[in-house]
């Protein structure tokens, strides 16, 4: 029987060293290994595990802790997420039940986009910032077809959680301007006048009438 430190969450066995925590809303006990051997309990390796118990618990709230980052010889690592994002775009992909030309179009958004973009990086590892960074580079003339790309990833993150893999959706806290370009910046009234003004002072009558047309029909 191993004796452990209080609150530490590192149980001191006799020739190992387990880490006991609640992940998912269940119990695992699982045992630290070094070199392809159970960790001895020395005091530099209990200290090492007291530190590697809090990152753990760190990880585990914010929603990146994989069995096989820290256990890769536990049965529980198997069950952790596809290594990659590409992997997971193609398993939400085929649970899609949508027309069947909204497939497709998500099929082009996966394969043409997404997984270029971030489709090597793990699924918990990608981040807000990650996010907005592709979206930059998608150079589209419509914000629209931006929230189109988002509304799916957003979709695939939502699954994501569902499936208790990530704790929450990295989509939900980007704003389209994030990514956007900049709105108009249409002159005042004021900066108006004195463009008209200076225009009638240094160019012909018919220059300065034609602007002021341009300024105050609406023209585009």
């Amino acid at each position: 029987m191993g004796t452990g430190r209080q609150g530490s969450g590192v149980e001191i066995r006799e020739t190992s060293i387990r880490l006991s925590f609640y992940y998912q809303g269940k119990r695992y006990k699982e045992t630290l290994f070094l070199n392809e051997e159970p960790m001895p309990p020395t005091p530099a390796n209990i200290k090492y595990a007291g530190r590697v118990a809090v990152e753990i618990r760190s990880k585990i709230r914010s929603g990146g802790f994989r069995f096989a980052d820290y256990f890769p010889h536990s049965e529980h690592a198997k069950r952790d997420e596809p290594e990659s994002l590409a992997a997971f775009l193609d398993k939400w992909h085929g649970q899609l039940e949508l027309k069947a030309s909204t497939v497709t179009t998500y099929r082009r958004m996966k394969d043409n986009f997404w997984k270029p973009q971030l489709g090597n990086k793990r699924l918990s590892a990608i981040k807000h910032s990650d996010i907005t960074a592709a979206l930059k580079k998608g150079g589209w003339t419509s914000g629209k077809t931006g929230d189109n790309y988002l509304s799916m990833l957003s979709s695939l993150f939502t699954l994501a959680v569902a499936d208790g893999i990530i704790a929450k959706n990295p989509c939900d806290s980007i704003e389209q301007a994030a990514w956007q370009k900049k709105p108009p910046d249409p002159f005042t009234l004021e900066e108006v006048e004195k463009i008209l003004a200076d225009m009638r002072e240094h160019y012909p009558e018919p220059v300065g009438n034609f602007y002021e047309f341009m300024f105050f029909s609406g023209l585009r």
